[in-house]
């Protein structure tokens, strides 16, 4: 089933705060098949724009279990959303999801440190002044390095200005 029209995203998101779980099942199995076969980021940005407006967790659950495939729609659109976030707050809510996506560590995270993500989140992080902001950023920077060791040493300077 073709979930790419509006009113099909739309009823889709709400069907996932159902209060029947194998509806809630059946839209996350669907969304997972459409996610997976279709070439349209239109889902996976919908599915981010929810998250920032609800904080849903089982549109979490699905943003941090996407297929490496679209990782990359996944790290342009939370670059997007960090670079011209309306606010703050929506600023912050994009760090928020990109933490639990490092947090649950996909097996795709290391292709990170090559976006345009890491390089805009390393820059705001240097100039933010925001409290809030660069706590979140910079949990999200150190939980990653571990997982990136050899990624980041071109970073490095970047980084310890940061700190």
């Amino acid at each position: 089933m073709n979930v790419e029209s509006p009113e099909r995203l739309s009823e889709l998101i709400s069907l996932l705060e159902s209060d029947d779980p194998d509806t809630v099942e059946q839209t996350k199995s669907l969304i997972n098949e459409n996610l997976y076969k279709s070439k349209d980021p239109s889902l996976l940005n919908a599915l981010v724009d929810c998250f920032l407006e609800t904080r849903s967790t089982t549109v979490l659950n699905i943003l941090t279990n996407v297929h490496e495939a679209k990782a990359h729609i996944l790290f342009e659109k939370l670059n997007d959303c960090l670079r011209h976030g309306r606010s703050t707050r929506g600023r912050i809510d994009s760090l928020t999801l990109l933490g639990y996506v490092v947090r649950r560590q996909p097996s795709w995270l290391y292709k990170i440190v090559k976006t345009a993500l890491f390089e805009n989140l390393v820059k705001c992080l240097k100039s933010e002044s925001d409290v809030l902001l660069l706590v979140n950023g910079i949990l999200t920077i150190t939980t990653l390095l571990p997982l990136v060791p050899a990624s980041v040493g071109s970073w490095l300077n970047d980084l310890f200005d940061i700190f």
